[in-house]
């Protein structure tokens, strides 16, 4: 499986649409394809031909948060607006197909041996 890249990243804001699921759901592929299907996102984009998937984790309500979104410029009324803060993150690749399998892999072996958890 692939090594993630470690980045030091300045603060974001992602804009798109989220989801309450679980790692690994196949919710999360439809998710991405119900957002590129979404029409009429108007808002400016900070990295034109970039996505973010971006988690968080409820431990207290056993609930994962999962965002499909962009980097924003604006904050549009019509999609949800998260603000990341500058900080170091991992960085994998996936597409449709292998967002499960990338998942399975972070979680399972990655992280847990990484020394960031």
């Amino acid at each position: 499986m692939q090594v993630p890249r470690i980045i030091s990243s300045p603060a974001l804001s992602i804009v798109g649409l989220a989801i309450n699921t679980t790692p690994s759901s196949p919710e999360i592929g439809q998710l991405w394809k119900t957002y590129f299907a979404t029409p009429n996102k108007n808002f400016t984009r900070a990295e034109p031909g970039v996505s973010y998937g971006v988690m968080q984790l409820d431990r207290s309500r056993g609930v994962l948060r999962y965002l499909a979104g962009e980097s924003s410029l604006d904050n549009p009324s019509d999609l949800e607006v998260w603000q990341i803060p500058a900080s170091k993150y991992a960085i994998f690749q996936a597409d449709l197909n292998s967002v499960s399998d990338v998942f399975t892999y972070i979680y399972a072996q990655w992280l847990p041996q990484s020394g960031y958890a």
